[in-house]
């Protein structure tokens, strides 16, 4: 199922709503409807930073959305709550005004109606809580010979897995592959003793995992003199 989606209290939207189509949706909800398929990765209807989900206000959201033939959103209800109202409240506004769904033609035997239902993880950013920022030092043996760069120098950008209890996982390298196992070893050797700001746990005990990203940096003067050619240029 994809993640980071939400949801809204039906309740709230109660007076928006005719008496005959409140009773419709109180009729369809205690049916079967058909999934309604999002039109973008739900993801996307909450792509942008929000300042609701801080690392004292974590947590899941389960929702349900009713949608109408138009593929626009008539009603959302929290079906899992978080123990933070501001995150439950925040699911329902964001879904209802930022998800769209596919159309249903006009004329069909189709019912009006359909549902979709997920789980939105409000996640703070993680961040470096105590430890050793990692740097072109601590990569013994990594020159980065085979890294195109420019004229500051050569980079390679890291992802962390982080668990709710603040401690790196996992590691992967971003674009490059060939030197990963090397370059993430060095990186997990002190990421390991690392604390990372903390996360939590689903609705089921089940642990929400998080990413941590970061860059390594080697100036220019610690680089070959001869450089490397670039991403995608001819061979000699």
């Amino acid at each position: 199922m994809w993640r980071n989606i939400p949801a809204i209290l039906i309740a709230s939207l109660a007076p928006l709503q005719s008496a005959p189509l409140k009773a419709q949706l109180e009729q369809v909800q205690a049916e079967e409807l058909p999934r309604a398929e999002p039109t973008v990765q739900p993801y996307e209807w909450f792509y942008r930073p929000d300042i609701t989900a801080r690392v004292d206000r974590q947590g899941q959201v389960g929702f349900r959305l009713i949608v109408d033939r138009d593929g626009l959103v008539e009603s959302c209800e929290v079906t899992r709550p978080s123990i933070h109202p501001a995150l439950n409240e925040r699911t329902c506004a964001l879904a209802t005004r930022n998800a769209r769904f596919t159309h249903l033609p006009s004329g069909g035997r189709q019912p009006d109606y359909r549902v979709f239902e997920d789980v939105v993880n409000w996640a703070a950013p993680v961040e470096l809580v105590s430890g050793q920022v990692i740097t072109w030092e601590d990569m013994p043996g990594l020159m980065p010979r085979s890294i195109p760069y420019g004229s500051q120098g050569a980079a390679i950008f890291y992802y962390l897995t982080i668990d709710p209890e603040g401690k790196a996982t996992g590691c992967s390298i971003a674009f490059e592959s060939r030197y990963e196992a090397s370059a993430c070893a060095a990186i997990m050797r002190i990421a390991k003793e690392s604390q990372f700001s903390t996360g939590f746990y689903g609705f089921d005990e089940e642990p929400v995992m998080r990413s941590y990203s970061s860059v390594i940096i080697w100036p220019l003067e610690v680089l070959p003199a001869e450089r490397p050619p670039e991403r995608g240029s001819p061979s000699p």
